[in-house]
């Protein structure tokens, strides 16, 4: 997500959860990608549920789609469960970052895959950096 759009979706966030007619609705926040600081900041201004969708627009019934699939997994407390917490981020310039990996020396996840299949799922608890991080 650009850094520019991150603020407005974490503020309308917090203005549903923070307004007594709509704080008892449940939110969903729709995301094209992880990320630990968005999720932690969500989870902050008090959504209940966060889905990941592809980075092309969704319609009104893939919308419906992702509403009607929620469940336990969704939850943000769940997904932040998932991410490894040795992955951030690191500012590349005023509207990109980079995820790098604290457990290696702060150095650049590696590839897609690294993210997909270990960092971003339960599987980073095998990881050696993880287990074994360098200081």
């Amino acid at each position: 997500m650009p850094l520019r759009e991150r603020e407005p979706l974490l503020e309308l966030c917090a203005v549903l959860k923070q307004n007594r007619y709509t704080s008892s609705c449940t939110v969903l926040a729709l995301l094209n990608s992880k990320h630990r600081t968005i999720l932690e900041r969500l989870r902050e201004a008090g959504v209940d549920f966060v889905k990941f969708a592809s980075e092309s627009l969704l319609d009104f019934r893939q919308i419906q789609f992702c509403i009607h699939r929620m469940g336990q997994d969704d939850r943000v407390e769940r997904q932040l469960a998932m991410l490894c917490p040795f992955l951030h981020y690191s500012k590349v310039d005023s509207q990109h970052e980079m995820k790098v990996c604290g457990a290696y020396l702060d150095r650049m996840v590696l590839g897609g895959c690294r993210l997909n299949e270990i960092c971003e799922t339960d599987n980073h608890l095998h990881c050696e950096y993880y287990l074994k991080p360098r200081p």
